[in-house]
């Protein structure tokens, strides 16, 4: 799972590449001037196997407003289909993904299938299964006074509600949250840094466990990495 934003990050290259030219904001996240834009934009995930988090089952592409993934039901789906039609031809019928430290691997397109289970269910609990890119540095974090601590733990809560309001979820009746592995597979800190060396400052990382007061539909993605599969969350229970 460690693999997730390097994987992630090579799907978007490769649609970059071979889809329309300039590259159109819905899947390179920026406007005509090159600047991040503010528009919804598409998310690349990569997907676990549901009995064995460690491992990478299924690459997606999470179009905005979608509760389906690669679904067709946005006018846009086209232009996905266009950019994965013109990277098989490129590649001999297969795709083929260079994903830099994670490997080179053969990916067999499954057409525009919905999110499978677990992600798209409803459930009332999320958990992560990669950690959440904090929006905010909550500071204070490891200081010596224990009022700061509580102070900034507190503002990782509010940061995390902050995140499933950002894309259209209710505000959390509980969240709970670490470094560690906690309830996920792998701990936060075993993540290389988000966004990168020479990207920006680093942002905290933490783990999750999110309950609302009514059942909610995955797939859910948190945080300020969740175009790049970061903040994935997995339902403890489902409706």
């Amino acid at each position: 799972m460690t693999a997730t934003l390097s994987v992630a990050r090579a799907l978007r290259g490769a649609l970059l590449v071979h889809g329309p030219q300039p590259p159109p904001t819905l899947l390179s996240g920026h406007d005509e001037g090159g600047g991040v834009t503010a528009a919804p934009h598409a998310a690349f995930l990569a997907l676990p196997a549901p009995r064995r988090e460690t491992e990478l089952r299924h690459l997606a592409i999470a179009l905005p407003g979608d509760d389906a993934l690669s679904s067709g039901m946005h006018a846009e789906t086209g232009l996905v289909a266009g950019a994965l039609e013109a990277w098989a031809a490129a590649s001999g019928g297969d795709l083929r993904l260079r994903a830099g430290w994670a490997g080179a691997h053969t990916l067999h397109p499954a057409g525009r299938e919905p999110v499978p289970a677990p992600w798209s269910l409803r459930s009332r609990r999320w958990r992560t299964v990669t950690p959440v890119a904090l929006d905010r540095h909550p500071r204070h974090l490891n200081h010596s006074d224990p009022t700061r601590r509580a102070a900034a733990a507190a503002r990782v809560v509010e940061s995390l509600a902050t995140a499933c309001r950002r894309v259209g979820l209710p505000s959390p009746a509980r969240v709970r949250w670490t470094r560690r592995a906690g309830g996920a597979a792998v701990a936060a800190w075993a993540f290389p840094p988000f966004p990168g060396k020479g990207r920006g400052t680093a942002r905290v990382m933490v783990h999750a466990d999110i309950t609302f007061d009514t059942p909610v539909r995955g797939p859910i993605v948190l945080g300020a990495g969740r175009h790049f599969g970061l903040g994935l969350c997995r339902p403890i229970s489902a409706a």
